[in-house]
């Protein structure tokens, strides 16, 4: 074997025990009970403190409820009797709760459900701007063929654009309408839009 190819000569030291004692693939775990793999002691803390126990409820029945929550109950109502250790606990619990809301990363799954809601709102914010801008244009069109008076800055068709509308659909409820309220109210404005007409 030339000098190139001979392994290099191991050394026992930190991490690297005598390769006799070493864990040899496919050989039963030494240590079953150990702790899972891809855990770690923040999941172990908070699969424990999620962990139900049974308390006495208000009404004095036996309910279950989470450690976490047994643990926050019973800090404030030590707090809510007066102790200053407690009181001063709950005041900094309530600082970093806050200072945790304003530095804390959303998860994926927040952040996904937030970009939908904001592209939600756009549309809908873009089809309200479209619509407006749709309305005013019919509007100024209207005015430019006399089909539109305004009266204290809100527009109202001519009768005669109502009357015309009128007779190429009587049985509209609209149209009934419209003769009702030429009946009641004789006036040169014709129709508001969607309001009783001036007196």
């Amino acid at each position: 074997m030339s000098r190139e190819h001979q392994p290099e000569p191991y050394s026992v030291g930190k991490g690297k025990p005598p390769k006799e004692h070493q864990f040899k693939k496919g050989q039963a775990s030494p240590n079953p009970r150990g702790r899972p793999k891809g855990s770690s002691r923040q999941s172990q803390l908070e699969k424990m403190l999620g962990k139900k126990i049974w308390v006495s409820g208000s009404d004095g029945r036996r309910v279950r409820r989470p450690v976490h929550e047994v643990i926050d109950h019973r800090l404030v109502e030590t707090a809510a009797k007066g102790d200053l250790k407690a009181i001063k606990l709950v005041n900094e619990l309530v600082i970093l709760h806050a200072k945790y809301q304003l530095t804390r990363q959303p998860s994926p799954q927040e952040a996904q459900e937030q970009l939908a809601r904001d592209a939600e709102q756009q549309k809908a914010n873009k089809w309200a701007s479209d619509t407006i801008m749709e309305y005013l244009e019919l509007i100024q069109e209207m005015k430019r063929y006399g089909a539109v008076v305004f009266h204290k800055g809100k527009p109202y068709l001519e009768s005669w654009v109502v009357d015309a509308a009128a007779k190429l659909k009587p049985e509209a409820w609209w149209a009934k309408r419209s003769n009702e309220l030429d009946e009641q109210y004789p006036t040169s404005l014709g129709q508001p839009w969607g309001e009783e007409p001036p007196e």
